[in-house]
């Protein structure tokens, strides 16, 4: 095992001057992600806070309502009265909703009869969208006080039409709200964990047999086991040091969401960054032997990089899917690299107890995963394809 160690060290001081793997392995992936994706969520967030205190509804047939008007402009809504075609100031965008009151609604009020009040806006535009379903909303809302007064003058009580009330109780805590937020988290730690060990793998497999210097390597007193090892070693490490620092940029950039008045926790505590660290760090091994073995079978650098970067997707595709369908921890779930510990990084995040078989599961098969990939790269590396 020494001498697979001096093939660690060598592999490791060769791409510490590698520009390229550094960037990759130490910044692009733990540092710039995370903190992209944290400065698009916060500009997501303040738009949308933006577009729930604010409201501009312009009115056509305002004098028609008083009443209605009225109402709206009690639930704060920013009213403009105006008069043309709607169709035209909504092509025009110089407006995003315009409510459109009819002359005969007074004569169906006095009837009881119901009226109709056209709402125009452009589904295609996501502010008019949501205004127009706030508006609807604040229109529904009316029109049920409005109906419950009909019944009442007729002495019938508004509760007969109610056959039962629905009593919402929200059992979810600040943290698990914040499982909302941290939702791709888990896609975010796994991508850098691979890219962490992309470029060390190609060059140490596939770079050194298109620079010549495989040949010279393999003609030295080692075994083909403590070579291979050596360099996993490698990719393993530089994977570790990504996962490390996105993890520690995650912890330090969600608390600048400040998301505290909206009931929403997005700290990550130590205990939280930790356990995240312990269930992932099997990933490592499970990347770095992946990596390894498809970069050792590519005859050149460039090739490596067209497999590899079709590859590494694989282990990803569960993680994408289960966060779409909200995928919850079971016993298959922790049986799947990768997936299994997206499971548990959401489960953590939302401070429930995760149960310790899961974790031995998920490190378990995903360190067994890894040793027959790191196994498929020894068996290459004993055949005579690899100088070919």
């Amino acid at each position: 095992m020494s001498t697979a160690f001096i093939v660690f060290i060598k592999e490791v001081r060769d791409n510490l001057r590698d520009r390229r793997t550094i960037l990759s392995a130490l910044l692009f992936g733990p540092v710039f992600g995370p903190l992209l994706f944290v400065f698009l969520m916060k500009i997501a967030i303040m738009e949308g806070l933006k577009g729930e205190g604010e409201l501009p509804i312009l009115i056509i047939g305002a004098a028609h309502a008083t009443h209605l008007v009225q109402h709206l402009e009690g639930q704060g809504v920013q009213l403009s009265e105006g008069d043309g075609e709607p169709e035209a100031m909504i092509e025009d965008d110089k407006e995003t909703v315009v409510l459109v009151i009819p002359a005969d609604i007074g004569a169906r009020y006095r009837e009881a009869q119901p009226a109709t009040l056209q709402l125009y806006f452009d589904r295609s535009n996501t502010t008019a969208s949501r205004h127009a379903d706030r508006l609807e909303q604040l229109l529904n809302a009316h029109s049920r006080q409005l109906g419950a007064l009909r019944l009442q003058a007729r002495g019938v009580a508004p509760e007969v039409l109610l056959p039962y009330f629905i009593d919402r109780v929200d059992l979810s805590t600040p943290t698990s709200r914040g499982a909302m937020i941290f939702g791709m988290l888990p896609y975010f730690v796994l991508l850098a964990t691979i890219m962490g060990a992309f470029y060390l793998a190609i060059d140490t497999t596939a770079g050194e047999r298109e620079r010549g210097s495989l040949e010279s390597l393999l003609s030295l007193p080692l075994s083909r086991i403590q070579l291979v090892i050596g360099k996993v070693a490698a990719a393993a490490v530089f994977s570790a040091l990504s996962l490390v620092l996105t993890v520690i940029i995650f912890s330090l950039a969600f608390p600048q969401l400040d998301l505290g008045g909206l009931g929403i926790s997005t700290e990550l505590r130590p205990l939280q960054v930790v356990s995240i660290l312990i269930v992932s760090l099997p990933f490592t091994i499970f990347a770095a032997g992946m990596l390894t073995l498809v970069a050792s079978y590519a005859k050149s650098y460039k090739e490596a990089q067209t497999y590899l970067s079709i590859v590494m997707l694989v282990p990803l595709i569960p993680v994408i899917v289960g966060t779409v369908m909200k995928a919850e921890l079971s016993l298959t779930g922790a049986l799947i690299p990768g997936f299994s510990q997206h499971l548990l990084i959401m489960e953590i995040i939302k401070g429930a107890d995760v149960p310790g078989m899961y974790m031995v599961y998920s490190a378990g098969t995903t360190l067994l995963a890894g040793l027959i990939m790191i196994a498929g790269a020894i068996a290459l590396y004993r055949s005579e394809r690899i100088l070919g």
